[in-house]
Protein backbone atom coordinates (compact mmCIF):
# COMPACT_ATOMS: atom_id res chain seq x y z
CA UNK A 1 0.00 0.00 0.00
CA UNK A 2 1.49 3.43 -1.38
CA UNK A 3 0.78 5.84 1.47
CA UNK A 4 0.80 9.29 -1.28
CA UNK A 5 -1.62 7.49 -3.13
CA UNK A 6 -3.97 6.81 0.46
CA UNK A 7 -3.77 10.37 0.81
CA UNK A 8 -4.67 11.22 -2.57
CA UNK A 9 -7.59 9.16 -2.26
CA UNK A 10 -8.60 10.79 1.01
CA UNK A 11 -8.48 14.23 -0.25
CA UNK A 12 -10.06 13.82 -3.40
CA UNK A 13 -12.98 11.18 -1.42
CA UNK A 14 -13.35 14.72 0.52
CA UNK A 15 -13.69 16.87 -2.83
CA UNK A 16 -15.74 14.15 -4.61
CA UNK A 17 -17.89 14.04 -1.19
CA UNK A 18 -18.76 18.08 -1.16
CA UNK A 19 -19.13 17.76 -5.42
CA UNK A 20 -22.11 15.43 -4.72
CA UNK A 21 -23.47 17.12 -2.44
CA UNK A 22 -23.90 20.45 -4.05
CA UNK A 23 -25.05 18.68 -7.09
CA UNK A 24 -28.18 17.18 -4.98
CA UNK A 25 -29.04 19.84 -2.14
CA UNK A 26 -32.15 17.54 -1.11
CA UNK A 27 -29.67 14.92 0.41
CA UNK A 28 -27.80 17.39 2.19
CA UNK A 29 -25.86 16.52 5.98
CA UNK A 30 -24.28 19.23 6.42
CA UNK A 31 -20.52 20.64 5.46
CA UNK A 32 -19.11 18.63 7.75
CA UNK A 33 -20.71 15.46 7.38
CA UNK A 34 -19.87 15.60 4.06
CA UNK A 35 -16.40 16.03 4.45
CA UNK A 36 -16.24 13.17 7.46
CA UNK A 37 -18.24 10.97 5.02
CA UNK A 38 -16.62 11.66 1.88
CA UNK A 39 -12.99 11.30 3.42
CA UNK A 40 -14.24 7.73 4.71
CA UNK A 41 -15.04 6.86 1.26
CA UNK A 42 -12.12 8.13 0.04
CA UNK A 43 -9.74 5.79 2.85
CA UNK A 44 -12.07 2.75 2.43
CA UNK A 45 -11.59 3.19 -1.39
CA UNK A 46 -7.62 3.89 -0.97
CA UNK A 47 -7.13 1.24 1.68
CA UNK A 48 -8.64 -1.51 -0.43
CA UNK A 49 -9.12 -0.83 -4.08
CA UNK A 50 -5.67 0.82 -4.45
CA UNK A 51 -4.10 -2.13 -6.15
CA UNK A 52 -6.81 -2.94 -8.44
CA UNK A 53 -7.35 0.41 -9.73
CA UNK A 54 -3.77 0.80 -11.22
CA UNK A 55 -4.25 -2.81 -12.93
CA UNK A 56 -4.76 -1.26 -16.27
CA UNK A 57 -5.04 -3.54 -19.29
CA UNK A 58 -4.62 -2.81 -23.16
CA UNK A 59 -7.15 -4.54 -25.58
CA UNK A 60 -4.38 -7.65 -25.88
CA UNK A 61 -4.84 -8.40 -22.02
CA UNK A 62 -1.17 -7.25 -21.12
CA UNK A 63 -0.76 -4.56 -18.49
CA UNK A 64 -0.02 -0.67 -19.64
CA UNK A 65 3.32 0.63 -17.99
CA UNK A 66 2.72 2.71 -15.24
CA UNK A 67 3.77 6.94 -15.03
CA UNK A 68 3.76 8.55 -11.81
CA UNK A 69 1.35 11.27 -12.71
CA UNK A 70 -0.90 9.11 -14.84
CA UNK A 71 -1.23 6.85 -11.36
CA UNK A 72 -2.10 9.96 -9.26
CA UNK A 73 -5.11 11.14 -11.81
CA UNK A 74 -6.09 7.63 -11.38
CA UNK A 75 -6.48 6.93 -7.50
CA UNK A 76 -7.96 10.73 -7.49
CA UNK A 77 -10.78 9.81 -9.75
CA UNK A 78 -11.18 6.60 -7.66
CA UNK A 79 -11.13 8.58 -4.40
CA UNK A 80 -13.73 11.33 -5.58
CA UNK A 81 -15.92 8.82 -6.63
CA UNK A 82 -15.72 6.67 -3.73
CA UNK A 83 -16.23 10.12 -1.95
CA UNK A 84 -19.48 10.83 -3.44
CA UNK A 85 -20.97 7.81 -3.45
CA UNK A 86 -20.46 7.20 0.07
CA UNK A 87 -22.26 11.11 0.59
CA UNK A 88 -25.17 10.03 -1.60
CA UNK A 89 -25.60 6.56 0.03
CA UNK A 90 -25.22 8.65 3.37
CA UNK A 91 -27.98 11.30 2.15
CA UNK A 92 -30.08 8.58 1.28
CA UNK A 93 -30.28 7.04 3.95
CA UNK A 94 -30.83 9.98 6.06
CA UNK A 95 -33.78 11.29 3.78
CA UNK A 96 -35.26 7.77 4.35
CA UNK A 97 -35.11 7.94 8.06
CA UNK A 98 -36.12 11.57 8.10
CA UNK A 99 -39.37 11.08 5.97
CA UNK A 100 -42.49 10.24 7.62
CA UNK A 101 -43.41 6.52 6.93
CA UNK A 102 -47.19 5.75 5.37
Amino acid sequence: MNFTFLVVQVVAGVLGGWGAATVTHEHSLGASSHALLGAAGGFLSGFFGQSLVLAVVSADGSINGHNRSIDLFIQAIAGGFAGAVTVMIGGIVKHAIDRPHQ
